[in-house]
């Protein structure tokens, strides 16, 4: 099973993380003590299969953008998330309309419809997992894809080694980090990061703030 960060366990953690990637280099150092202590926040209110939906919303948009949708969706439900049953009973047509594309919006009834059927996995089965299992299981769903399913797994399961190498934001940071005249691709950053294990998820989350 994967490490996650769980109740009461996240300062230990961090702290941990902190002075393991201060190590890491010279480049490493500087950004680390620059940021300062890491404040991943993990916000497991949402249930897994509503993370995903939300991540699904972020998916290939800016911030900026994603926020706007994801203001105008929970705003269409009385501004609180969702249950399973009432997006399948909204009216789909003004659901999009919040700005959410026709392929994103079949894979949110298809997230929906398997919550509601009671089979996507709750919180602790998906804990249980490594990443590979979590990604295998959640990978059929159409519209689901790798970086979705890490987001879900680093911000509302709380596994603290994921690297979620296809996202652009980490590789020009990196690129930045480094000073690299070209930029890197995924299965290089996948290489890299084994420097950083344990703490991949947390290396990622200094990547976003530099």
């Amino acid at each position: 099973m994967l490490e996650n960060l769980s109740t009461g366990k996240n300062n230990k953690d961090y702290q941990k993380a902190f002075l393991f990637l201060k190590k890491v280099d010279s480049d490493w150092n500087c950004l680390v003590t620059r940021v300062g202590r890491c404040e991943l926040k993990i916000n497991s209110e949402l249930l897994p299969w509503q993370s995903l939906i939300k991540s699904i919303i972020f998916q290939q948009l800016s911030p900026a953008a994603a926020n706007s949708i994801y203001t105008k969706f929970l705003f269409f439900f009385e501004n609180k998330f969702p249950s399973a049953d009432l997006i399948l009973n909204s009216n789909h047509v003004k659901l999009k309309a919040c700005g959410i594309s026709l392929n994103k919006l079949n894979t949110i009834i298809k997230i929906s419809e398997m919550s509601y059927l009671g089979n996507f996995p709750n919180r602790q089965e998906l804990q249980r997992m490594t990443e590979e299992e979590v990604i295998k299981k959640l990978i059929p769903i159409k519209g689901v894809g790798e970086w979705t399913i890490q987001m879900l797994m680093i911000f509302n399961l709380g596994f603290i080694n994921i690297m979620p190498s296809s996202d652009l934001a980490i590789r020009n940071n990196y690129q930045k980090l480094k000073k690299l005249k070209n930029p890197i691709k995924p299965k290089n950053l996948d290489l890299i990061a084994s420097d950083w294990h344990p703490y991949k998820s947390i290396a990622a989350w200094y990547l976003w703030q530099f």
